[in-house]
């Protein structure tokens, strides 16, 4: 059940409808109803009229198959994060690696160069 909200027009009359027509969006009181039914008419258009306790229902439901859309969506967005984060140190070990073997492969090369330098000055 809604809270009961005041009407701002009418003293001691509480909210109870919401005219959704899209020019309007408007929350009405018994005696607003009864004056936007006349401003329609003028206007030769159709009120359309929802009861909050509805519109509250639905809003609520709504609400709820959101909540569980965006639930499963951080899931998704968490395993995705993980997923990341586990390739991420799989290419900081690769790049260790290979800077290892790289720094293996140069210390080789330059102990080989150094011999051949002494073995040609002797």
């Amino acid at each position: 059940m809604p809270p009961k909200v005041a009407c701002a027009f009418h003293t001691g009359e509480h909210i109870t409808n919401f005219c959704m027509d899209k020019q309007c969006l408007l929350p009405l009181c018994p005696t607003c109803v009864k004056i936007h039914s006349l401003e329609h008419q003028m206007m030769q258009t159709i009120p359309r009229y929802e009861e909050i306790n509805q519109l509250t229902v639905g809003v609520a439901e709504h609400l709820q198959r959101d909540a569980a859309t965006i639930e499963a969506d951080v899931g998704s967005v968490l395993n995705a994060q993980n997923a990341l984060s586990c390739s991420k140190m799989r290419a900081i070990q690769s790049v260790d690696i290979f800077r290892r073997e790289m720094q293996a492969e140069i210390e080789m090369f330059c102990e080989g160069v150094q011999q051949s330098i002494t073995e040609v000055f002797r």
